[in-house]
């Protein structure tokens, strides 16, 4: 039967020959080309050349590879060519930092650096070098944030969401930074943080921060 494999979907990607990749919380990849309306479906077997884990959180199509986030179980990368694994980080770490194996995100910015969210303990936001195969973590998103999102302004900001620490940002090249939080304020207090799942910019320049928050 053609049809996508799992009932989670989690992230939705597209390459530059015409495909989505689906990746599922529940049954691993998913490859539709939008010329034939045909799935192929990428799964964990154990195998070395297959994804690792079912579990897709982070997603990203870059030229002919997949990078794939996975929940406990680092990240992947994939020859989109082929369809097979050719890296696999089963913990995402610098050279001195603590490890982390949950990768929930994952961004392309304009000048194509490539940057890896993660979660849960030791999380925060990491810069894969594509050339030498290893991660830096970037100072300026503190350690535990918890990173939903990452998103990249038209003035060259960098954004990330937490889960309860609001929205960070910063500037590669100017080095200004932030943080701007989402929820009640007592006593100058910031309690009952809102989650800040996703980061959009509209083409009037204004930013969107979807939350957990209320309404008002």
């Amino acid at each position: 039967m053609n049809a996508i494999s799992g009932n989670a979907v989690r992230k939705i990607t597209s390459d530059s020959k015409g495909n989505l990749w689906i990746g599922t919380e529940d049954a691993g990849v998913n490859r539709l080309d939008l010329k034939t309306g045909l799935f192929k479906h990428y799964t964990a077997t154990g195998k070395k050349e297959d994804i690792a884990y079912y579990n897709v959180h982070g997603l990203l199509a870059a030229g002919n590879q997949l990078f794939i986030g996975m929940f406990y179980n680092g990240l992947d990368i994939m020859d989109t060519r082929t369809g097979k694994v050719t890296d696999h980080f089963r913990v995402i770490k610098d050279s001195a930092e603590q490890v982390i194996d949950f990768v929930s995100c994952i961004y392309l910015t304009r000048d194509s650096t490539l940057l890896v969210g993660t979660a849960y303990h030791g999380s925060s936001l990491l810069v894969y070098n594509r050339s030498n195969k290893t991660f830096r973590r970037v100072p300026q998103i503190p350690y535990n944030s918890y990173t939903w999102d990452i998103r990249e302004d038209s003035r060259g900001n960098i954004w990330t969401g937490s889960v309860s620490r609001g929205a960070y940002y910063y500037h590669p090249k100017t080095g200004d930074q932030g943080n701007i939080r989402f929820g009640d304020t007592v006593h100058n207090t910031v309690v009952n943080e809102f989650a800040v799942y996703s980061i959009w910019e509209d083409r009037a320049g204004f930013l969107w921060f979807a939350t957990t928050g209320r309404p008002d």
